[in-house]
């Protein structure tokens, strides 16, 4: 019955060490170079992560662990989420981890922000969802939390402050609870100054 119940669990914890085992060996690309250093034109987050790491460990091995285990709780995370609020039978679950889980095989060890900008972005939809079917500020601050964390990981991700905004106001008038307007408005405008 537990093996039933924490299947999913299982099975995304045997891939994440299996990749780990076959090949923790990072990659660096071309790319690389600019977030082995910090500078004042890429988001802090991933070269501090890579300095944290590479201090404390003295490998950049170091950083293909952790941002596969982060992958792993991710997909698992997000799983749960959906399994949740669209009441999934264990096989779907399933096969939506494993669809979540092939692209990370193409990127779970390079030295580039594809793989926590990927994780983070699992949380972001993760939270959004909570928030939307449970709005709580708990719910709120770790999908704003999340917000910050891709904007501090990737450029890209200004296209994210429309959606924000959208997602926003839509809450409010989904909620019609005008009360917890302020606490949107405080949020948004925290992870606008990211």
């Amino acid at each position: 019955m537990i093996l039933k119940k924490y299947i999913l669990e299982i099975l995304i914890t045997f891939g994440v060490i299996t990749l780990i085992y076959y090949s923790p060996e990072a990659i660096i690309y071309k790319d690389s170079a600019r977030y082995l250093k910090t500078n004042i034109v890429d988001p802090p987050l991933y070269p501090f992560l890579i300095s944290i790491m590479q201090s404390i460990f003295n490998t950049l091995n170091s950083v293909v662990i952790l941002q596969t285990i982060i992958l792993g709780i991710s997909i698992v995370y997000i799983s749960k989420t959906l399994a949740a609020y669209f009441e999934l039978e264990n096989l779907t679950k399933i096969f939506i981890s494993i669809l979540l889980f092939l692209p990370i095989l193409k990127f779970y060890n390079i030295l580039l922000t594809e793989a926590i900008a990927y994780a983070f972005s699992l949380f972001f939809v993760s939270f959004a969802l909570k928030t939307i079917y449970d709005f709580k500020l708990q719910n709120l601050t770790l999908l704003t939390t999340s917000i910050i964390l891709l904007l501090l990981t990737r450029n890209q991700f200004m296209f994210i402050y429309p959606v924000i905004l959208v997602l926003y106001i839509g809450i409010i008038f989904l909620r019609q609870d005008y009360s917890q307007y302020f606490f949107l408005l405080l949020f948004f405008h925290r992870s606008c100054l990211f």
